[in-house]
């Protein structure tokens, strides 16, 4: 079956355009209010720009965390982007597209390490000393080590941009904010965006999203991911919807042995968070390597999966697994009965709904696995050793239940697995009759919502210029008042970027 292409007509709210020359400043709209950008500070990147590079840009950035714009002009560039402690603040991070909507790109500069071997620059990480965010859009960021990395931040939104390979590390790794644990909410936003072969070595994924309070994912195509997973994370809330995630984007009797993807899960998220999985399209391959040459594959088994998480941070109880409170039958009775005050850290549902999960190969694929939440730790030994069972304290209770409604199959899927527990609760509830479709060829192409929740920024214009036709900011929010824009951008499936 062939990919979908979908082709968005820019949606703009004349109330939202998003440059206000009086308050210098960029309202950027997003699922919680509007963030603002102060854009007294507007730099260029690249031939005819104020600068050559965004290190040079960074140097004029207010002192104490003002932020401000850096903007790529048009065209290829070799540059990274360190954005530390005084020069955080709100940070927008932009490409001027092309005359038919293309992207710069930008390359990071290589180095020799200790070992003689050229390794690639991070392109863009992000530090700073507070509640600040980082907004990236409309660049192809292409053979960075990591692309785009967060780290003690408040929030990230990330919207147009392509991700065209990584030497090693993660396409966007979305990091915690240790040193403000509790002080304000952490999120992520990712919109309109296409992330391809990045990740590798088990530990290293297309999007690693660490320890947050929220994560949204809306429109996006993540596929083809060395070694790792299409999408994983352990926040605590999780919104994935109207996207597609891909063992590759290959047809299937044209994968060759030479290539390097084996996302054993396409979507991995923890089982003690809540979740939301809609109107997604799964496209899995499971390919045995004694089909092919030594060192190559399996591939996709599992396309989401709900995983046990280790006791500590990223653990699955609270309170923490042993202490007094933990180890009270009462506790439990009372977590089971909805009276505990912060139930929606120990109830955890995962409604997954409207999605089309394809097997493209010949090999069954599990669709939804739950390992459920009992306590579990590392052997001591090592990363990759197997994890042992702890004992379940008196009246503890199974918190993590997955719900299936209007899901559709195409191919040799095995729609919910859940793993041997100790407790009789179920972990997979499937709500109606599955419509499954026998083969590929019998199924009617999968159509995405498009911007239904979300909204894309095409194009920014720096104070003191008029923007050209079609360059304001789109905002698909289904309210009166809308305008229509003659811009579209075709998310092409064989064709990155």
């Amino acid at each position: 079956m062939s990919r979908v292409g979908v082709t968005f007509q820019a949606i703009a709210l004349l109330a939202s355009i998003g440059l206000s020359s009086a308050a210098q400043a960029i309202d950027v709209p997003y699922s919680k209010g509007v963030l603002t950008v102060d854009d007294s500070k507007w730099f260029t990147i690249g031939a005819g720009g104020d600068f050559a590079t965004c290190r040079e840009a960074l140097n004029h950035l207010p002192e104490g965390g003002g932020g401000g714009v850096i903007e790529y002009l048009p065209g290829t560039h070799v540059d990274s982007c360190p954005i530390y402690g005084s020069r955080g603040g709100n940070i927008m991070i932009t490409g001027r597209l092309g005359p038919n909507g293309e992207r710069p790109i930008v390359t990071p500069p290589t180095y020799i390490d200790a070992q003689g071997v050229t390794q690639s620059e991070w392109f863009l990480f992000f530090r700073p000393q507070g509640n600040d965010t980082l907004v990236v859009q409309n660049l192809e960021i292409k053979d960075s080590f990591t692309a785009i990395e967060t780290e003690n931040n408040q929030g990230l939104i990330v919207r147009n941009v392509f991700v065209n390979g990584t030497t090693g590390g993660n396409g966007i790794t979305v990091g915690e904010a240790p040193a403000f644990e509790g002080q304000f909410e952490t999120w992520a936003e990712i919109y309109d965006t296409e992330i391809a072969r990045a990740g590798g070595g088990n530990i290293r994924h297309n999007i690693y999203v660490h320890r947050i309070d929220e994560v949204i994912v809306d429109n996006m195509y993540s596929h083809s991911s060395n070694n790792s997973h299409a999408f994983k994370s352990v926040a605590r809330n999780n919104v994935i919807r109207d996207s597609e995630f891909a063992t590759t984007d290959k047809p299937f009797n044209q994968i060759l042995p030479s290539d390097t993807f084996l996302s054993s899960t396409l979507v991995d998220l923890a089982s003690c968070a809540a979740v939301s999985i809609t109107n997604n399209v799964f496209r899995g391959v499971l390919v045995d390597q004694r089909d092919r040459d030594p060192g190559f594959g399996p591939s996709t088994t599992h396309m989401v999966d709900l995983r046990r998480r280790k006791t500590g941070v990223q653990g699955c109880d609270t309170p923490e697994y042993g202490t007094p409170e933990h180890d009270d039958p009462a506790f439990w009775a009372e977590v089971a009965a909805g009276g505990i005050s912060q139930s929606n850290e120990l109830l955890f549902n995962h409604d997954i709904s409207g999605n089309t999960f394809i097997n493209d190969g010949e090999r069954e694929i599990v669709a939804v696995s739950n390992w459920g939440t009992e306590p579990i730790e590392d052997n001591g030994i090592s990363f990759g050793q197997p994890e042992v069972d702890l004992p379940i304290p008196p009246g503890w209770i199974e918190r993590s239940i997955a719900w299936l409604k209007n899901n559709t199959t195409v191919g040799d899927i095995q729609l919910e697995k859940t793993w041997p527990t100790d407790v009789t609760t179920p972990l997979i509830f499937n709500l109606d009759e599955l419509d499954v479709i026998g083969s590929i060829e019998e199924a009617e192409p999968p159509v995405f919502n498009g911007f239904k929740f979300g909204f894309v920024l095409y194009e920014t214009t720096p104070p003191g210029e008029v923007p050209e036709s079609g360059t304001l900011w789109a905002f698909a929010t289904g309210a009166i008042g809308l305008i229509i824009f003659g811009i579209g951008i075709r998310r092409r499936r064989h064709t990155p970027g």
